[in-house]
C-alpha cells in the first residue's frame, strides 16, 4: 500500500487526540507537520486548552512561548 501524506486536518484531529490521550510530545511533534495556519491555530489552542483543564500550567507556559515566540 504506497503511503500517503495526511491532510492538515487529519494531523490537527490527531494531535488532538494525541493531547486527550496525554501524549503532548507527540502532539507537538504532529502540529509541526500543519501547513494550513487556520488549522494550526486550531489545534495549538485545543492542546492549550487540554493542558489548562489538566492543570499543567508548565506545560502551557512552554507551549505559549514555543507557538507564540514573537510575544515575549
Amino acid at each position: 500500500m504506497p503511503d500517503r501524506s495526511q491532510t492538515d486536518e487529519e494531523l490537527k484531529d490527531r494531535a488532538i487526540e494525541q493531547a486527550l490521550t496525554g501524549n503532548i510530545i507527540g502532539a507537538r511533534q504532529t502540529v509541526g507537520g500543519i501547513v494550513d495556519r487556520g488549522y494550526l491555530g486550531e489545534a495549538w489552542k485545543a492542546i492549550l486548552f487540554i493542558q489548562t483543564d489538566r492543570g499543567d500550567v508548565h506545560g502551557v507556559k512552554c507551549m505559549t512561548m514555543f507557538a507564540f515566540p514573537h510575544t515575549r
